[in-house]
């Protein structure tokens, strides 16, 4: 397609006298993008009871899918195309049986996937197990069973689990290591053969019958936060986090959290998100369940200092603000799944960004089609600008069938998959960009950034969340290169179009760690005038 240079002009003349702003501007509330469903979905199927999003795939839960007797479970995996979101498989283990729970807590990374199973029954009744799915050639399949040496019955090894990279850690919430119920949590390293070996066995060095250690936890790196939600560390129930390092020897106790805040009840460690140096833990009993969450910073030192609390503004008694969330990158989303934002118990959630005064709530938001009981926010994962929802008791396709729902939490008008590119082999990141259908027939135009988001750039009356640098000039002066394709064209009869980022096979290795971003303009060539700008979308330059 060729477009006459009149039509680009009032996109490069703007971005030739743009200015960057100080700030990146006020917030954009989050939208609806996608509502998730099973292909096969049944009544009671509490699909959306756990939810794993990364790199435009997503990995949902329906812990009451019958396939194998009531109550047996399943996963499904969903890709984003061009096209939009289709489901790619139904997960269900080789030796699934009913009330297995399978599905009880998930994780993604990359082409790997891991399930649990709450209930499974290999170690005596109830003892638990988790499964490893891989994907290749577009096909997802069990390559591992993973059950520890010294699991009993009624463990319930699989409360909670989380990868990162090719180690993994799981909850046993009702281990009896330090007493009855005291809890215990798992570590798998993935070998060079592929096979999953564990590592160590992690149990709070003061912990004590009831504990519940294990219940909520995360990994990032050479860190694992777990927390022992019903610990009397400040009162009965009150809460308790611990960290661990991983050491010369293995991993190794670091420091226990409790702040002198939390009361009896509080449950802190309800849930908990990792993200570097920030550490997020809900703590759903505060205030009668209107509940909180803590954020903490590590320091050089390696410990960990509380540095502020979160609430929600207009939260009421029993909303369990905190018992689903998650942070990235000064951003978090909390879930309240008993809010009656839509109806008692309809759920909703929560956007906070980190200011240079604090964390600050920017958002309020809930699916446009929530209803009475449908728990949105029990569980909650996010991706670069996007995060998906669980709605386990959603009414929407049926009967308590369940949902899940994606949200732009910048605006829906971008989005990519994969979310990286390897250097070495090369690769593409297809972006969709939707302006709607009052924008059909305009002309689009996308540009990159490699420095970022911010400050972003005064366009034409619109801010460009992207940073100038010599990657932005580049595709405002070259639309449609080989780096870039499609990047200048006109929006569909939807308001829609494609573009690609693309690197051949053996790109220069120094690029390894960069992180470009994508946006994209509306131009009404009629008024030579920039209309409307996307969110942007970011893709991981890997080796």
């Amino acid at each position: 397609m060729s477009l006459h240079l009149s039509i680009i002009a009032p996109a490069a003349f703007a971005l030739s006298v743009g200015s960057p702003l100080t700030s990146a501007g006020a917030q954009q509330a989050p939208c609806a993008m996608h509502a998730f469903a099973s292909a096969d979905m049944t009544p009671e199927d509490a699909f959306g009871s756990s939810v794993a999003l990364q790199g435009g795939r997503a990995l949902i839960a329906a812990r009451g899918d019958d396939d194998a007797g009531e109550s047996s479970g399943a996963a499904y995996a969903f890709a984003w195309t061009p096209d939009g979101w289709i489901q790619e498989a139904k997960l269900l283990p080789d030796d699934l049986d009913f009330e297995d729970r399978f599905g009880t807590s998930l994780a993604l990374d990359g082409d790997t996937a891991i399930v649990t199973s709450l209930r499974d029954d290999d170690a005596g009744s109830k003892s638990g197990g988790a499964y490893v799915f891989d994907r290749a050639g577009g096909a997802w399949t069990q390559t591992a069973k993973l059950v520890p040496a010294d699991l009993q019955a009624g463990d319930e090894f699989g409360t909670k689990v989380e990868l990162d990279g090719t180690t993994a850690v799981i909850g046993a919430w009702h281990s009896d290591a330090m007493g009855a119920d005291s809890g215990a949590a798992y570590v798998y390293q993935r070998a060079v053969d592929g096979s999953w070996v564990e590592v160590a066995k992690l149990v709070a060095p003061d912990g004590g019958p009831g504990d519940l250690f294990g219940w909520g936890l995360d990994i990032q790196g050479s860190t694992i936060a777990v927390s022992a939600v019903t610990s009397d560390a400040n009162g009965s129930d009150s809460g308790a986090v611990y960290l661990f390092e991983e050491g010369p020897t293995g991993w190794e106790f670091r420091q226990k959290l409790a702040p002198a805040s939390t009361v009896a009840g509080d449950r802190f460690g309800g849930d908990l998100a990792l993200d570097d140096d920030t550490l997020l833990v809900g703590a759903h009993g505060k205030f009668a369940s209107r509940g909180a969450a803590y954020a903490f910073r590590r320091d050089e030192g390696g410990l960990w200092h509380e540095v502020g609390q979160l609430f929600a503004a207009d939260g009421h008694p029993g909303d369990n603000f905190g018992l689903g969330l998650d942070v990235e990158q000064g951003r978090a989303v909390i879930g309240a799944e008993y809010s009656d934002f839509a109806g008692s118990n309809s759920g909703s959630a929560y956007v906070f960004e980190l200011s240079p005064s604090g964390w600050v709530e920017t958002s309020h938001f809930a699916a446009p089609d929530l209803g009475p009981g449908d728990q949105l926010g029990y569980w909650v994962d996010m991706d670069a600008n996007h995060v998906v929802v669980g709605s386990r008791t959603s009414d929407l396709f049926m009967f308590e069938g369940g949902a899940a729902y994606l949200f732009g939490l910048d605006g829906c008008s971008l989005y990519g998959a994969p979310g990286w590119i390897e250097l070495s082999s090369g690769g593409q990141q297809t972006l969709g960009i939707d302006f709607g259908a009052d924008r059909a027939g305009l002309v689009y135009l996308v540009l990159g950034s490699a420095s970022g988001t911010a400050p972003g750039i005064a366009v034409g009356g619109v801010l460009l969340p992207l940073a100038p640098d010599a990657y932005l000039s580049f595709t405002a002066t070259n639309p449609g290169s080989a780096l870039l394709q499609s990047s200048l064209g006109f929006l569909d009869a939807d308001g829609d179009a494609t573009a690609t980022f693309q690197l051949p096979a053996g790109s220069d290795p120094v690029l390894a760690g960069l992180t470009v971003h994508h946006a994209a303009l509306a131009i009404d060539p009629s008024l030579a005038a920039i209309v409307d700008v996307t969110n942007a979308y970011r893709a991981e330059l890997l080796p």
